[in-house]
């Protein structure tokens, strides 16, 4: 018959901390001769973990629910945050994730492979960007690999008195790789200041589908093109060759330009997309039904190029006519582009 377990205080052990499980038949014999500590810890006080001590050379600021006098907290200044991922191919054809790295505010989902394409979603769990704050993020996709990248929730550029954000992306697609790069939208905060710069690399035969959506601030609180200053560029080359360069610098004073180029729109919501791909030709009937998603409340214009692909814009009403107009884009696009279906369950 097995003996009774109970839990008993040993001698020589700290107060309050409880010993091992014993057998109830040994604890008159363990407790008549205390033994010897077994372990340093059991009578030296306890030490502080390397990974829970103070940060040193860090900029210490009180929290706002501190007293005049009260305990300061060291905190970081800025994120400084890093993301890298490349995306292979294994030998049985499927796309897997080889490499990836990243800190805060960086975090990525459990990759998911459909049969056709990887998609991994990339979090961002803070509250947004600040002063100071700069993110990097380098993605490559090997030969023959096909991954899709998306997020749950638009990036927020928080309020800032001075200073700006950075946001530095470098994406890179091999010969015979497809990369869908599909984010929530930005929305640039009151008083807010960020500068993007995203480079684009498709190799001969790669392809890319890349969209960047952005919108005029919080509307619902009353703020439209209330940011300080916003800053974007986009260069998109096709191997070592110019294929596309986008660059806008929007701040107060050019708001009420943007509402009138938006046909009367109170607040107009922006959104650009690269078509990369040897799948289309100019004859193609996608085209006309990409044409045929212009409205009065999303207006849609398709430009070729210099060297390959295609480039959409949108302007809509509100947000809700632009991700609904976005996502019959990527509809459309679905039959000639095998990485697309199944993306719609990822997107917001």
């Amino acid at each position: 018959m097995p003996l009774p377990i109970n839990s008993v205080q040993l001698p020589g052990e700290p107060p309050g901390r409880a010993g091992c499980p014993q057998p109830a038949a040994e604890v008159e014999r363990i407790v008549a001769s205390p033994p010897t500590p077994r372990r340093a810890e059991d009578t030296e006080p306890y030490q502080t973990p390397c990974f829970m001590a103070p940060i040193r050379s860090l900029e210490t600021v009180e929290a706002f629910h501190e007293p005049p006098n009260g305990t300061r907290a060291s905190v970081p200044a800025t994120l400084q945050g890093h993301l890298t991922l490349t995306c292979s191919r294994d030998f049985a054809g499927r796309s897997y994730l080889s490499q990836q790295s990243f800190n805060a505010p960086f975090h990525i989902s459990k990759p998911y492979w459909d049969g056709h394409a990887l998609s991994v979603q990339v979090i961002n769990p803070t509250a947004g960007l600040f002063a100071g704050d700069r993110l990097q993020s380098a993605v490559t996709v090997e030969n023959g690999a096909t991954l899709r990248i998306t997020n749950p929730s638009a990036t927020r550029v928080y309020t800032m008195p001075d200073g700006r954000g950075e946001v530095l992306q470098t994406f890179r697609v091999a010969s015979g790789a497809t990369l869908v790069f599909v984010p929530s939208m930005l929305v640039p905060q009151r008083g807010s200041c960020l500068h993007q710069r995203t480079q684009l690399v498709v190799e001969p035969d790669g392809e890319l589908i890349y969209v960047d959506s952005l919108a005029p601030g919080r509307v619902a609180s009353g703020e439209v093109f209330a940011f300080r200053e916003l800053s974007i560029a986009t260069e998109l080359f096709e191997g070592n060759r110019w294929n596309a360069c986008e660059r806008f610098r929007l701040a107060p004073g050019q708001g009420a330009g943007l509402q009138i180029a938006g046909g009367g729109f109170r607040h107009g919501y922006y959104a650009c997309c690269y078509i990369v791909t040897s799948r289309l030709d100019s004859r193609h009937g996608c085209w006309e039904a990409l044409s045929a998603l212009h409205t009065d409340d999303a207006w849609v214009g398709v430009s070729r190029l210099a060297v390959r692909g295609w480039s959409v814009r949108l302007l809509c009403r509100d947000s809700h006519h632009l991700r609904r107009t976005v996502r019959s884009m990527l509809a459309i696009l679905e039959a000639p582009i095998p990485a697309l279906p199944g993306l719609g369950r990822f997107l917001p």
